[in-house]
């Protein structure tokens, strides 16, 4: 492709195997241009089974490999390249762009608009390629693309999500994989939301997020859970569907959030599913760099076991550096968080904030049953329902421990 292309309110359907890409970079942005012109706000969810085509790109055809390269993608409605079926696709060395993602998203009740940079929202069994791309949702640069900015930055303001005040943003989103998922070498830049998601993926699934640099510098969009403003990398085991649990590597990623209560890394269990629903077990948090201006906790470790933790750094002002909240269910015994080893992560440049009103919401005993410690905070905090768990910390790291069997190892600071 070469030069500039309106795609009005038309949505481009990728049936066979291709290979679509742009002509040319200057200063490292594809020549080639991509936009959706004439489409009106909001969109909304249409029922199950009614297509509803709010995308620049669509993959969907059987046993097809696709690749999509170089092109600059600007304005576009919900989202702009969605891989729904196929058995390869690679997305790379793209720009995809908004002046603001306010006035745009499908509109989704009672959660809010949404709009998604690149998402996997089926199979592709020989697997997904995201890398080297560029997303920035706020090139307008205004804090906010908000509708009250001077909001923006105050720690108590939530949007009104459900009537267009503000939007969910999503950089790369990935559900119902089965094979290995690669995410490397992107910039995610002012995603109101998450900057990259997987989801609800089955149990044959590899998901690798390595090497990615993710900045915000806007506010937060309070999705879902209405204690976090949003999280750089979060992976959840599963949302509705009864997947048993897939592996997750998050390795070597650059992470740097300006916004109040926001979090670096989360990792989540099943939440609404089923109960043979499993765990995300085994996976990898190794040498990522957190920074967080004014955030709530460097890493979020809910219902998930045997994960190594390993030589992380955080820096900046937080409630927590690492969190282990499992969820606690009277129903289901294998929602706690078991055996995973926490080593050589470096806090020492990341202040840890007093606990104050904001901090007790977030972990009171209708949070999280049974938190004796209430709304203390520290660098380490193993909630209950906590078992077997490794923690090796260095002097001058406070560590609290409600849970069972877990051993705390102190070492000294290095010269």
């Amino acid at each position: 492709m070469r030069g500039t292309f309106n795609f009005g309110t038309s949505t481009v359907v990728i049936s066979r195997s291709a290979v679509i890409r742009g002509e040319g970079r200057e200063n490292d942005i594809p020549l080639t241009k991509v936009y959706k012109k004439g489409w009106a706000f909001p969109f909304w969810r249409l029922p199950d089974g009614i297509e509803n085509r709010d995308h620049v790109f669509v993959v969907d055809g059987e046993n097809i490999d696709v690749t999509i390269e170089n092109i600059h993608f600007m304005d576009f409605n919900y989202t702009c390249l969605d891989g729904h079926r196929g058995n390869s696709m690679t997305i790379k060395n793209n720009r995809i762009t908004l002046e603001t993602g306010l006035g745009r998203g499908r509109s989704m009740p009672p959660w809010g608009d949404f709009i998604i940079g690149i998402s996997q929202y089926s199979d592709f069994p020989s697997g997904v390629l995201i890398e080297g791309n560029y997303l920035d949702f706020a090139l307008l640069r205004r804090r906010e693309g908000i509708v009250y900015p001077e909001r923006a930055r105050d720690p108590e303001w939530r949007p009104d999500l459900v009537n267009h005040e503000y939007y969910v943003g999503l950089g790369i989103y990935i559900t119902h994989a089965s094979g290995k998922v690669n995410i490397v070498n992107n910039v995610v830049r002012n995603v109101s939301g998450e900057a990259i998601t997987a989801n609800d993926n089955k149990a044959s699934a590899e998901i690798k997020i390595k090497n990615n640099t993710i900045v915000c510098k806007i506010g937060g969009s309070y999705w879902f859970d209405k204690r976090w403003a949003g999280f750089g990398i979060f992976a959840r085991a599963s949302w509705v569907h009864p997947h048993s649990g897939y592996r997750v590597e998050i390795s070597n990623n650059t992470i740097e959030y300006d916004k109040p209560n926001s979090c670096g890394i989360g990792i989540r269990g099943p939440e609404y599913a089923p109960e043979d629903t499993g765990k995300l077990c085994e996976g990898i948090v190794k040498n990522n760099h957190i920074h967080l201006q004014d955030g709530s906790i460097g890493i979020l470790l809910e219902s998930c076991d045997g994960f190594d933790i390993t030589d992380n750094t955080m820096s900046g002002k937080a409630y927590y550096g690492i969190g282990v909240f499992p969820e606690t269910d009277i129903q289901r015994s294998n929602l706690g968080a078991n055996e995973n080893v926490i080593n050589n992560n470096y806090m020492r440049d990341l202040n840890i904030k007093n606990p104050d009103d904001y901090s007790k919401v977030l972990f009171d005993e209708k949070a999280y049953a049974g938190s004796k410690a209430g709304s203390t905070t520290a660098h380490v905090w193993l909630s209950t329902n906590t078992k077997g768990n490794v923690v090796k910390v260095s002097s001058g790291e406070t560590v609290i421990d409600e849970g069972e069997d877990n051993t705390i190892i102190c070492k000294e600071i290095d010269a």
